[in-house]
């Protein structure tokens, strides 16, 4: 840290990691999007317990696919008690927490925050559940008046249409391939490889009580297509893919350095 360019109050550090996964007993009784979200934003114990809504300065909230909002990023910002300067709901892109935790980072590096928080969820079991059984859900009320968010073939150039490649179902095998190819791996070996990869996911999952899948799945239960394991597109399994169907919420805390120390929160190394 010593050898940094930037001052303690400028050099960016996570405190924090919330989540949640809702698994009602009642369908009525889950929680909507933006209620996953309240409790991981108060990331357990983070910053030595204090209560710092009030001076989030960053919030980025990751777009839902399972409820329609008005500016749920305000509305999250007010459940909080915080107004942060930037308050900001994006767009569907599998690259957005990524982007966004980065992105906060330098808001601190720039010093225009100390405190941020980048956040998404979904409740797309209790809803279609709800929907199939034809109940009716307390949520804050379905916005049908705010644009379905883009996706798939609107960020694609005509010709990927024209082809059907604009779908993550036909554009990742692509990469798959030419990653193999590029690393000297046969498809065997990749599969292999990915399998391997995937147990270890479903290893720290197993053991984690907010995760969705509680399994410890070996390599070939993930990667061998089953009437319980259907291939979706070569070489991906349903274990292999991302699972939309469920009720999870997660959040980031980010502060400065400074912050962070002053508060009391230990360092790892």
């Amino acid at each position: 840290m010593s050898n940094s360019p930037l001052p303690e109050d400028r050099i960016p550090v996570i405190v924090g990691v919330g989540e949640i996964a809702d698994r009602p007993k009642n369908i009525a009784a889950g929680l909507e999007p933006l209620g996953c979200l309240r409790r991981p934003c108060g990331a357990r114990r983070w910053i030595a317990g204090q209560n710092c809504f009030s001076e989030i300065g960053s919030l980025d909230v990751v777009n839902f696919l399972s409820w329609r909002y008005h500016d749920p990023e305000k509305q999250l910002a007010a459940r909080l008690g915080a107004n942060p300067a930037h308050c900001y709901y994006g767009p569907v892109g599998g690259e957005s927490p990524i982007r966004y935790i980065h992105e906060a980072a330098q808001r601190i590096a720039r010093g225009e925050c100390s405190v941020a928080v980048i956040c998404g969820a979904e409740a797309q079991s209790t809803a279609t559940k709800a929907e199939r059984g034809g109940i009716s859900l307390p949520w804050t009320p379905f916005a049908h008046d705010v644009e379905e968010p883009k996706r798939g073939a609107v960020f694609q150039k005509p010709m990927a249409v024209k082809l059907g490649v604009f779908r993550p179902i036909t554009v990742y095998p692509l990469y798959e391939s030419a990653t193999s190819a590029h690393w000297g791996q046969t498809p065997r070996e990749a599969l292999a490889e990915s399998g391997a990869l995937w147990s270890t996911y479903s290893k720290a999952a197993s053991e984690n009580p907010n995760s969705w899948l509680k399994k410890r799945f070996s390599p070939d239960e993930i990667t061998t297509p089953t009437p319980d394991n259907r291939l979706i597109a070569w070489p991906y399994t349903k274990l292999m893919v991302a699972n939309p169907t469920v009720n999870m919420g997660g959040a980031i805390l980010l502060t400065s350095l400074a912050k962070a120390r002053a508060a009391g929160v230990p360092e790892i190394a």
